[in-house]
């Protein structure tokens, strides 16, 4: 909904934009005319909605038409004929030349009716009426003064350019969005990818967590098929490119309970989770993907291991802690595709909002985030 309105707003300006230009461009006529004070306008109303539609049709057939076809078709030769052709059109029609026309007529007659006071050369504008003396006895404009139509010519070379420089501003503008809009989809087209590549990663290791406990006739089998059930529509269903914090924290909750069930007493787990959780949101499987690492490369069924997990929610952001100790017969230097991909992640949906520390320091594998969110 947004965005038709965002559309049909963009196209009420570049209406009222057209509107304005217009009311500016056909009022430059009566400007440049301004020192023939003795007119009929009425009877030049003819001349002027000519000189107007002709302008205008102008205009438009070099920005609807030419522009696209031509000069962005890179069909320069093509494109300046036909401007060459308009232009010999322009000159041919005269049309400022028209609408003056009569009014010089006028103004020749009345000056030469001994009411009429007779102009000092000085006393005539730029575009002001002429003196008695420019004209013949015979009472005729001299054809030398209509043979060539140069405002006309002004205004055509003024419309073209302008015409020109809006169309290639606004194809530029256009090819702006094309190529953010292509960004963003790349983007997120690679956010799913790595998304996806996390999930199935995630699932083959809970499967196996629970073929396990399977194996061993346990128990509390069932409720781990449930927690998994729990995890995966997380994963599937509620979760979006951005979800509570509080989601994030169950299901690292229940990945939690899946492998104290398989670990048994060898992995002490001291999982905290404070502050305002509820008012948080992060992206989906960013902190799960530390922790899933810490189970895998951290533990051990035959020797005592220690995994700290801490998150916490303030007003600073949120941090997370991650330490597990290392096992000496995981090959630590292989860090596994998620956390790899948790990483490009951080960089396309916190760039410059995020710091991640990582060390490896006296037999430990620690990981501190903080998102400034």
């Amino acid at each position: 909904m947004r965005y038709f309105d965002s559309m049909l707003n963009s196209r009420r300006l570049h209406l009222f934009m057209h509107l304005i230009g217009w009311v500016l461009f056909l009022s430059l006529p009566f400007i440049f005319s301004h020192g023939y004070q003795h007119t009929n306008w009425q009877q030049q109303l003819p001349n002027y909605l000519l000189f107007s539609a002709i302008f205008i049709a102008i205009y438009y057939f070099n920005t609807q038409i030419l522009i696209p076809r031509f000069f962005f078709g890179k069909r320069y030769v093509a494109y300046g004929l036909c401007i060459m052709a308009l232009l010999l059109l322009i000159a041919v029609i005269k049309p400022y030349e028209r609408f003056t026309m009569n009014i010089r007529q006028h103004d020749w007659s009345e000056m030469k009716s001994p009411q009429m006071p007779m102009h000092h050369p000085a006393d005539r504008g730029a575009f002001g009426p002429p003196h008695p003396r420019d004209f013949p006895s015979n009472g005729h404009l001299p054809e030398k003064m209509i043979r060539f139509d140069i405002i006309s010519i002004f205004f055509f070379i003024m419309l073209i350019a302008l015409g020109l420089a809006t169309q290639i501003n606004r194809q530029w503008q256009f090819t702006e969005q094309r190529a953010s809009k292509a960004e963003a989809d790349k983007t997120k087209a690679e956010l799913s990818f790595l998304k996806a590549q996390i999930n199935p990663h995630f699932l083959f290791n809970t499967l196996n967590n629970i073929y396990t406990l399977s194996l061993m006739q346990h128990a509390d089998t069932p409720a781990s098929i449930l927690k998994l059930s729990q995890i995966m529509r997380y994963i599937t269903e509620d979760s979006s490119d951005i979800v509570p914090l509080d989601k994030e924290i169950e299901c690292i909750s229940n990945y939690i309970d899946l492998q104290r069930l398989r670990l048994g007493e060898k992995t002490l787990v001291n999982f905290k989770a404070e502050g305002n959780t509820h008012e948080k949101n992060i992206a989906p499987l960013i902190l799960m993907t530390f922790v899933e690492n810490a189970f895998k490369y951290g533990t051990s069924s035959h020797t005592l291991s220690n995994i700290i997990i801490n998150i916490y929610s303030g007003e600073q952001g949120i941090i997370f802690f991650c330490q597990n100790t290392i096992n000496k017969k995981s090959p630590t230097e292989n860090l596994g595709i998620g956390l790899t991909n948790t990483k490009r992640r951080l960089e396309h949906l916190y760039a410059g909002k995020y710091d991640i520390n990582i060390t490896t320091d006296l037999d430990l594998f620690t990981v501190k985030l903080t998102l400034r969110v």
